[in-house]
């Protein structure tokens, strides 16, 4: 789902997605896909304990990526996008 909502122009970029806790039914879902994709990209490249330490993290999102990854938030969502578009079908890529 993340690649048609970049293509679509309704992606929600990584530092909105993290600090955003409203619910509005327009963007729930893809705030939650998005939230999935965003879990298996670093489940499947830094494990488990990396993605537990972030969401248990209790400093701002952007010094959390920056402690846990040492990357900036920019640099993770783009190997984030990276990893969404090397793991769909072509046929979602147009």
């Amino acid at each position: 789902s993340t690649i048609g909502y970049v293509n679509s122009g309704k992606f929600i970029g990584l530092k909105a997605l993290a600090v955003d806790t409203s619910i509005n039914s327009n963007t729930e879902r893809y705030q939650t896909a998005e939230a999935a994709s965003f879990c298996a990209f670093v489940l499947g490249n830094y494990g488990s304990v990396n993605l537990k330490q972030l969401y248990e993290s209790e400093l701002p999102f952007e010094l959390a990526v920056k402690k846990q990854f040492a990357i900036p938030v920019d640099s993770l969502e783009s190997l984030w996008m990276f990893y969404v578009r090397q793991n769909v079908p072509s046929d979602s890529l147009r």
